[in-house]
């Protein structure tokens, strides 16, 4: 399949909007053509990497087509990095352009040029830093094959078609939000864009791509699930029991994802209504995905699988020898089903006993009143590290009221010690990371529930 067919096939259907802006597939060829024009007079070369600052792609959706028809490298950044966030970046990758808002094209002609190219070649096409979870964020290269193995993949899943819309509020410089682009690229559906959640959904929405904190807020709004909405799709973190069981008791087609930037996004699927089901184990795993386990860390291979981390410059494989990337994540696999536990590198060990987080926050999700929790290690002068956790609550609970709970499901040494209040405001990205809220721990910024 390549970029010329799929703009003809759908040239006059709405590819794009927005609040106060529609673009349809042939407007995005025209800009796409503008950008191309840019981007050729810069002086480029095959595999340079083109940049642009922006938390969503509504500004230059024809960038990243324009990028990959001449053979550059696109790479969305966030626009809040700062220079203590970019300096280690550069010296892994080599930036050749940053594009500007200056360099916005409206104004030039638009090229008498059908230009086109093959939507699964298998060389670079897209980094995008991953989020950090290790620790530092990393330069991913995904190629086209990637990108577009994952999109056809998921877009089949949930049957999207010719027509239908997807709500896009994720931001494009986590692969999360720039997958939506693709998925309704592919299929001639419509990314309807919006900043927030916060003032309603558009009209006739049959797609929704959230974070829980947003499918909260939506909830507060919204009494019951629209009529032509087929699937939402909730990722990022864990979902907690009190949402999605008030979800479904309203009708709303839910599905949770396990996903990850060096997949090229989705993963595994799992569907949650007709029949209710508030259990997060047993996704279904993709077409074009593989996944095994060495000991219980969950190994993927397939289609969607990127190229590597650039690193000095350079493209490092991640791979073992047979071809296998290690996740870190850690998980159960069942009859093709996946079930995630946490991560190998959230583990602790609390008085000689490993204490993983993850277990502890899935036990805490399921309290009514507890919309969020993060479990970390505090140092401790007897046991080396003690679990505690933060938690964001809907109603009034005290601490002892916690731990009671947890005492039902977990031995002694997993209940958490102490609880903190979730702080406001919110952290990069679109979850809070561990070592950052640790480091607001550690400096006493958290207050405690009593």
């Amino acid at each position: 399949m390549d970029y010329r067919t799929i703009i003809e096939r759908n040239r006059d259907f709405l590819f794009w909007e927005s609040e106060q802006r529609q673009l349809t597939f042939g407007a995005l060829d025209e800009q796409a053509g503008r950008w191309r024009l840019f981007l050729s007079k810069q002086g480029l070369q095959e595999g340079d990497v083109v940049a642009l600052r922006t938390r969503f792609l509504s500004e230059a959706p024809g960038l990243p087509f324009a990028c990959w028809s001449l053979g550059l490298i696109f790479m969305p950044l966030d626009p809040r990095l700062k220079a203590a966030t970019l300096d280690p970046i550069k010296k892994d990758i080599e930036i050749k352009l940053f594009v500007k808002p200056e360099h916005f094209p409206a104004a030039h002609p638009v090229p008498d040029v059908s230009f086109s190219f093959d939507l699964y070649a298998e060389k670079g096409a897209l980094v995008i830093l991953t989020s950090g979870s290790t620790g530092y964020a990393k330069c991913a290269l995904l190629s086209l094959k990637n990108l577009f193995s994952s999109a056809e993949t998921l877009a089949a899943f949930f049957e999207l078609r010719r027509g239908e819309r997807w709500l896009h509020v994720l931001p494009d410089f986590h692969i999360g939000g720039l997958a939506i682009w693709l998925r309704c690229f592919i299929r001639g559906a419509t990314v309807v864009s919006r900043e927030s959640v916060e003032d309603g959904l558009p009209e006739n929405l049959t797609h929704m791509s959230l974070v829980a904190a947003q499918m909260r807020r939506v909830l507060q709004r919204e009494t019951h699930s629209p009529e032509k909405l087929r699937a939402v799709l909730l990722g990022g973190s864990a979902i907690p029991a009190s949402l999605l069981k008030q979800a479904l008791r309203l009708g709303w087609p839910v599905y949770s994802s396990y996903g990850l930037t060096e997949m090229a996004s989705t993963v595994a699927v799992k569907r949650h209504f007709d029949p209710p089901d508030l259990n997060p184990a047993d996704a279904a795993i993709l077409p074009g995905r593989q996944v095994s386990l060495s000991g219980n860390e969950i190994l993927l291979r397939g289609d969607t699988l990127f190229l590597g981390y650039y690193k000095n410059g350079v493209i490092e494989s991640a791979l073992d020898e047979k071809g296998w990337f290690a996740s870190g994540d850690l998980g159960r696999l069942k009859n093709s089903c996946l079930t995630v536990t946490g991560r190998r590198d959230n583990m602790f060990v609390s008085g000689g006993e490993n204490i993983q987080p993850e277990e502890i926050e899935r036990h805490l999700l399921r309290m009514d009143g507890v919309e969020n929790a993060l479990v970390l290690p505090r140092p401790d002068p007897r046991f080396g590290q003690r679990a505690v956790a933060v938690v964001s609550l809907s109603k009034e609970l005290a601490a002892e009221d916690i731990k009671a709970f947890l005492a039902e499901s977990l031995p002694s040494f997993k209940i958490a010690e102490d609880f903190f209040h979730w702080p406001s405001g919110e952290s990069s990205g679109i979850k809070w990371r561990r070592k950052d809220m640790l480091s607001q721990l550690l400096r006493g910024a958290l207050r405690l529930v009593k």
